[in-house]
């Protein structure tokens, strides 16, 4: 086993990936499309279905165009409140204490998340 082990780093070298999935037998997955759907009927011809899956998958992760964010729809919730001091969550960045810590680890329960 060490013997065809160090054969394949040997044989490999860099290519990790390549020499795991060599050593755990993996086939690599391919999908084989001999036929498309175009606009124009069924074809078989291998430049047209090239084409058209290229042209499919731009299409598909082209760049979404979206309107600038937030919208007057939403501007209104976004809008501070004036209600709310502007310190009000001031203390959210406090550092924890050792002792804040320690207290909260002693009365949380051992079987569950705190």
């Amino acid at each position: 086993i060490n013997t065809a082990i160090q054969n394949n780093i040997k044989r490999f070298g860099n290519q990790h990936s390549l020499m795991l999935s060599n050593i755990l037998e993996k086939s690599p997955n391919k999908i084989i499309i001999d036929k498309v759907i175009t606009s124009n009927g069924l074809s078989d011809h291998p430049k047209i279905i090239k084409d058209t899956i290229r042209q499919h998958f731009t299409n598909w992760t082209r760049k979404h165009i979206t309107s600038s964010w937030p919208d007057s729809q939403w501007q209104a919730e976004y809008t501070p409140l004036s209600q709310v001091p502007n310190d009000a969550f001031a203390s959210v960045s406090n550092l924890i204490t050792m002792k804040e810590f320690t207290d909260m680890i002693l009365n949380t329960n051992a079987y569950k998340a705190p």
